[in-house]
């Protein structure tokens, strides 16, 4: 019995959550955006979407006309610091107001929610600014 307990103990003990992993290295298709459903009619957008690179803590992505990156940190009580936000400059006849809220939104996320395959970016308490769901 007692070399049972050995290896469970050790499996227990190595097995440290990291919210790093939940996030990261996956694409996030944007789907709701300051509480309103996104129509993602890919033949005539770009599909806004993100993606978390843990190498260097950098994140990329499509704001459904331009292509955007930049900088985030992933913080105790999945708390979330995305920073030095970039993107191109191409004029989109319909998607520029998206852009400028969905850029917005990333610009004030604070902290996030991560369940069943849905990521949720918030500001504090208030109401969710962006849900994506991963593909």
């Amino acid at each position: 019995m007692k070399y049972l307990f050995i290896p469970i103990l050790i499996f227990i003990v190595n097995c440290k959550p990291s919210a790093k992993v939940g996030i990261t290295e996956k694409t996030w298709v944007l789907i709701e955006l300051n509480g309103n459903p996104i129509s993602n009619d890919s033949s005539s957008q770009k599909i806004p979407q993100i993606v978390f690179r843990s190498a260097e803590n950098k994140f990329n992505g499509n704001t459904g006309c331009n292509s955007m990156a930049g900088t985030y940190e992933l913080k105790e009580g999945n708390r979330i610091l995305l920073t030095g936000i970039i993107s191109t400059k191409m004029a989109c006849m319909n998607n520029m107001e998206l852009e400028s809220q969905f850029l917005n939104a990333l610009e004030q996320a604070d902290n996030y929610t991560l369940t069943a395959g849905t990521l949720v970016l918030n500001k504090a308490r208030m109401s969710p600014l962006a849900r994506f769901k991963r593909i």
